[in-house]
């Protein structure tokens, strides 16, 4: 207590230390350390040389603040002229790095420290296991799948607590809800500890349905699962990779590929890495059904991504196995998709052909919806031959057909198509109406490319009435959702819009060059000439 600023920092497994006496106190937690206590203490031990090194912002991100792993992949920079390699080995390596020499104590690998604070637990008992299965998931794991995925049924008293158990060891944390590990502990686990079979196939289990479930986005139902499968968006690609590393696990594949792509495809959340591995496991199996269910999966995601030829690519792979099994609201779903795309690269006779090829199909299977959608696919050519009344008769005979299925998402787009044509009629004031109708249902949906199309809308109908502020105010919140969905076309499109209503010159320079590179990014050469010279 002499020395002005020393601090005294004691690590301790078990309960928290009490000073007593008078004006006794508990000792608190250490936070993990944060800028710039993490890089200070790296540098401490790698070598000031490494200050300025790019490669060390990445590096101290994936330790998380954990002091000790700190300290032992900067022991392993020593004797490198840069970090870059180091940066590549924990790609491969990652926790097998966190040891110095033989490692073989607490203070030199983190391996053996964990294994210390593991058998402490005892192994078997619930927070042991726990803690492993833990370790599967990159994004956390909630307060009820804490308890619940330990059980086949009620938890016991011991699996209700375990999480607790793990919070007083210091080895898990609460700090947003959910039940977290720092990363380096979770790599550890990872690499050391693997969970047990049974726990692992239940959570497995409860993903995938969680991931199904992601198929309601832009329906009517998805307000009923919404939450809960937001709530998991970090952890459902994880889980289906798992399953596609578990042969018993595969034939629930299907569902939820086809879940976390509508859900991805629509909210713009979670991730879907796993799938191009998932449709060759299928086509190694010579499930072809399910190979085709991931591969039109796929070209939905690219489609959406500005993609079109990825896009093309995968329909036409999944057209054939559809046609090799004999599925015709397959075949549909992908000459639909494939109309898509010739809209997308502005050939609306192609579109059409496509569209009239798969309405029959539609109705041969009795698939309301589909018919419906290939209404409205030719109403939007004709919107965009400049025939607005062709347009407007077109989504009166879709709409009654999505009223007929309760399907939202078609009524909401029939609406902001009527909102559309109110603004080609030079009708602002009928256009607001309309958007402002649809956008509403849109939400109601998950539908967030639906929402930012509104927005943009209400921001054109701003700018038409000469509300530049209000205009530019719209087009911002919609560039930020189509940002979520990464949606180039439209991301340029709404800077090209910013860029016209600019203050400045350097703000219509910026906005000038993010459209550039948004339609740069999917190769729409086209616009860039046709919007973006200095003439435009």
């Amino acid at each position: 207590a002499a020395f002005e600023g020393l601090r005294l920092v004691l690590t301790v497994r078990g309960d928290v230390p009490r000073l007593p006496g008078a004006g006794a106190v508990t000792l608190r937690d250490v936070e993990r350390l944060s800028a710039p206590d993490d890089r200070a203490l790296f540098l401490r031990h790698a070598g000031d040389h490494f200050a300025e090194d790019a490669a060390l912002p990445g590096l101290l991100g994936v330790l998380d603040g954990h002091p000790l792993s700190i300290e032992l992949l900067a022991a392993n920079a020593a004797g490198k002229a840069n970090l870059a390699g180091l940066a590549a080995d924990w790609g491969r390596r990652r926790a097998r790095l966190l040891k110095i020499g033989p490692a073989d104590d607490r203070l030199c690998s983190l391996r053996v420290s964990l294994e210390i604070s593991l058998d402490a637990l005892g192994p078997g008992g619930a927070a042991h296991r726990l803690v492993r299965l833990m370790a599967l998931l990159p994004d956390g794991l909630s307060d009820a799948d804490s308890r619940d995925l330990l059980a086949g049924g009620a938890p016991s008293d011991e699996e209700a607590e375990a999480a607790s158990v793990l919070e007083n060891a210091r080895l898990a944390g609460r700090p947003d809800g959910r039940w977290r590990l720092l990363a380096p502990i979770r790599e550890a686990l990872l690499s050391n500890f693997p969970p047990e079979a049974e726990d692992r196939d239940r959570l497995i289990a409860a993903f995938l349905a969680r991931a199904a479930k992601g198929g309601r986005a832009g329906t009517n139902g998805w307000t009923d699962v919404k939450d809960d499968v937001i709530a998991e968006a970090g952890n459902l690609d994880t889980a289906v990779g798992l399953a596609l590393r578990s042969p018993d696990r595969t034939a629930d594949l299907s569902a939820a590929v086809q879940g976390l792509a509508e859900f991805h495809r629509f909210t713009g959340l979670g991730a879907t890495a796993s799938l191009p591995a998932v449709a060759e496991r299928l086509h190694d199996r010579g499930d072809a059904l399910g190979e085709a269910i991931c591969l039109k999966s796929l070209g939905d995601i690219a489609l959406r991504r500005s993609d079109p030829e990825g896009a093309r690519q995968r329909y036409e792979a999944a057209l054939a196995l559809y046609r090799q099994v004999g599925d015709v609201l397959g075949e549909a779903n992908c000459i639909f998709g494939l109309g898509d795309i010739a809209l997308v690269r502005s050939d609306p006779e192609g579109a059409r052909q496509r569209w009239e090829a798969a309405l029959p199909l539609y109705r041969q299977v009795g698939d309301v919806l589909g018919e419906a959608n290939c209404i409205k696919g030719l109403g939007d050519i004709a919107l965009r031959r400049s025939d607005p009344e062709g347009a407007r008769q077109r989504y009166e005979a879709a709409l009654p057909l999505y009223r007929q299925v309760g399907d939202g998402l078609g009524e909401a787009n029939f609406i902001a198509r009527l909102g559309d044509i109110a603004l080609a009629r030079s009708d602002p004031e009928g256009a607001r109406q309309r958007y402002e109708a649809a956008l509403p249902l849109y939400r109601q949906v998950g539908s967030v490319l639906g929402e930012a199309n509104c927005i943009q809308g209400l921001g054109d109908v701003a700018a038409a009435k000469g509300e530049t502020g209000a205009a530019s105010a719209r087009w911002r919140e919609a560039l930020a959702l189509y940002a979520r969905i990464s949606e180039p076309y439209s991301i340029g499109a709404t800077h090209n819009r910013l860029r016209r209503r600019a203050e400045t010159p350097e703000q219509a320079a910026e906005h000038r060059e993010a459209a550039r590179r948004a339609w740069a990014s999917i190769d729409r050469r086209d616009l860039i000439e046709e919007y973006l010279d200095e003439s435009a």
